[in-house]
Formats: structure tokens, C-alpha cells, sequence
């Protein structure tokens, strides 16, 4: 897959997102501090603690896409997959940016705003799909923020520990 790497400036940095590599796989996990930290970034699909080898599996899904966005000096500053769905639906899954960093400084925002510019000019698609933990409140106002709608709630999608955890479902049509 030949990967256009596109750019997009944030405080005076310029964002690109270049392909997952399985040697990330260690620098991810180092972003996810705690088990909740991993249930609300990947639910159930990775077993805690997390192992590199778990995540270098899944990147070798044919409709699993997973791209680190970088800054201009070459800093890993997040992570995001885009799953092929159907021709017409591509979703985003485990977006995360890098503990590092911090929150409420607008690089989830530009994460998520590449990856839909990515399945918008390498693909036919009609929509992006997500689907985020309601109580990930950060996570949802960055998805609305981007153009992302709710298109439902399900209450009992998720059981941790004993706790629901409901999960909403969000679109965006290109």
C-alpha cells in the first residue's frame, strides 16, 4: 500500500501520518499507563497487559490500516487505524495520542481530521464510522468538534468490572 503523506499544521508544527511499523508497537503500548487507559482505547480487543506481539498481529489484517501521525521534527505523537468496513464505510478505531503530549491541545483533533482526509482522497467511501465509550468525554467532543454525528446509544454494549459502559455509535458523511 503506497501511503500519500499528507500534511496538516498545528502550533506552528506540521502533521503528516506515516505507516504503522511493528517497532512502534512497544511506543504505543508505553501510551496506554493502565488497564482502563487500554479498555477505553481498544475494549476487549487486546488482552491486559498488552504485548507488541498482539498489536503487530492485528496491523496484518488486510482491512486493518494503522498510520502513527508525526510533527515535523519527526516526533510520534499518535496513533490511529482506519478498518475497512465496505467499499463504502472505512472506521476509526483506537485513536490515541501520545501521553507525552497531553490532552485539550488539539492533537486528537488533527489525528482524526487526517485520517478522514486520507479515506477521502485514497477511497470512494460515503462515510466514516466510530465507535467511542460514552464516559470517554474527551474523545466524544473531539469527534463532534471534527464533524462526527451521533447515530446512536447503546446502553449495555460494554460490561467491565461490573460496570456498563455504554457506546456510542458516530458518523460522518464525505
Amino acid at each position: 500500500m503506497v501511503v500519500k503523506s499528507m500534511p496538516f499544521v498545528i502550533k506552528r508544527k506540521v502533521m503528516r501520518l506515516i505507516p504503522f511499523e511493528e517497532k512502534d508497537a512497544t511506543l504505543l503500548i508505553s501510551w496506554l499507563p493502565d488497564r482502563a487507559s487500554s479498555l477505553l482505547w481498544g475494549g476487549r480487543v487486546y488482552d491486559w497487559p498488552i504485548r507488541p506481539m498482539q498489536i503487530v498481529e492485528r496491523q496484518k489484517k488486510p482491512e486493518v490500516m494503522s498510520f502513527i501521525m508525526v510533527d515535523s521534527e519527526g516526533m510520534k505523537v499518535g496513533f490511529i487505524e482506519i478498518l475497512k468496513v465496505t467499499n463504502e464505510e472505512y472506521r476509526l478505531c483506537r485513536v490515541i495520542i501520545s501521553s507525552a503530549i497531553g490532552k485539550g491541545n488539539g492533537y486528537g483533533k488533527k489525528l482524526v481530521k487526517l485520517a478522514v482526509s486520507y479515506v477521502r482522497d485514497n477511497f470512494m467511501a460515503k462515510q466514516v464510522t466510530l465507535a467511542v465509550f460514552e464516559r470517554n468525554e474527551r474523545a466524544v467532543y473531539c469527534y463532534k468538534s471534527v464533524g462526527f454525528t451521533l447515530v446512536s446509544r447503546d446502553v449495555n454494549a460494554r460490561v467491565f468490572d461490573g460496570c456498563s459502559w455504554p457506546l456510542l455509535q458516530m458518523k460522518i458523511a464525505l
